[in-house]
Parts: C-alpha cells; sequence; structure tokens
C-alpha cells in the first residue's frame, strides 16, 4: 500500500526469501544475538567461535555451506 501510496521507506522493504532457505534468517538473527562491538559500537563480524558456540549451545549441526551463508549474509548485514 505504502509503495503505491508514493511514499515508504525503501531501506525496510524485505526481500524475497524462498522458504527453502528462511532456516538460515532465522539463524543468522539467532547468532547475531551473541555478536560482539568494537570499543566505538560499531557491530563485529560473527567469528568462527561465535558460530561455534551458537551451534553447540543450540544443539544445531551447521554444513559447511550453511556456515558460509550465514557469514555472506552477515557480510551484507554489516556493508550494507
Amino acid at each position: 500500500m505504502a509503495k503505491r501510496a508514493g511514499w515508504g521507506w525503501p531501506e525496510l522493504e524485505v526481500p524475497y526469501v524462498e522458504k527453502s532457505v528462511m532456516y538460515l534468517w532465522d539463524w543468522f538473527i539467532d547468532v547475531g544475538q551473541g555478536r560482539t562491538y568494537s570499543i566505538s559500537g560499531k557491530p563485529n563480524y560473527l567469528s568462527w567461535c561465535e558460530i561455534k558456540a551458537w551451534a553447540e549451545l543450540t544443539n544445531r549441526r551447521p554444513n559447511e555451506w550453511e556456515i558460509s551463508t550465514l557469514r555472506a549474509i552477515d557480510r551484507g548485514y554489516l556493508n550494507g
């Protein structure tokens, strides 16, 4: 409706994500809760240790492709 009216915030638009991989977005949000921040308050990229700790604490066993995808989502998230 906002688009048709000619107003809205493009930066708040969510891209389409296939349902078959939507769980990766949920994982990203979950693992991001443990993200560290620099002294200036800027978020750091997710580290291997943070991903490993999250996987162990949540009893998940992400494969190599899923971990690579989480890291790619993180780069896109932080680099805009």
